[in-house]
């Protein structure tokens, strides 16, 4: 059995380097991403998606590669408010000034996007009308496990962002 990849990609500050005595030196680190990137891959592992970021990073981006937003978490190391987690899905495939060539795909992501910060909002009404614009048999298997969560949260009416604790 062989496991797809599930991998993070993270930024921020960091310290690197050797730490210790003169009698014992160990190269180590000391920065917040690590265990970011731990999460964020974990949270790939668990939705069976592959490439995942945050909003920092998307954001950064967001002028070459498509992004769909499928987690919210609340990782209180990193950022004082909730992060959306982002699956970095396609490389823009033209040149920005012929950006009506992918307009296709750009609706998609828009009204997955609407739909899923929708419900991370708890806008429910605007999930409600989101949700007949998305194409189940255009997700991938690990989407389609996040389109079911997000919509029986809509269901519900509820919604409780994922709160990471690490070290």
């Amino acid at each position: 059995l062989k496991a797809p990849p599930s991998i993070a990609v993270v930024s921020g500050d960091g310290f690197t380097g050797n730490m210790g005595s003169s009698v014992m030196k160990k190269h180590t680190f000391m920065s917040v991403c690590v265990p970011w990137g731990h999460a964020l891959e974990r949270i790939a592992r668990a939705k069976d998606l592959t490439l995942l970021t945050d909003d920092f990073l998307a954001e950064a981006v967001s002028d070459t590669i498509f992004t769909r937003v499928v987690d919210v978490v609340s990782y209180a190391k990193r950022c004082s408010r909730l992060i959306h987690v982002h699956e970095l899905v396609n490389k823009h495939n033209v040149a920005a000034n012929e950006w009506m060539y992918q307009l296709e795909t750009i609706a998609k992501l828009d009204h997955w996007n609407d739909f899923a910060k929708s419900i991370f909002s708890r806008d429910f009404g605007k999930a409600e009308a989101a949700y007949p614009l998305i194409k189940e048999e255009n997700l991938s298997p690990g989407l389609l496990g996040t389109f079911t969560a997000l919509t029986l949260c809509m269901r519900a009416r509820t919604f409780e962002p994922t709160v990471l604790v690490y070290c």
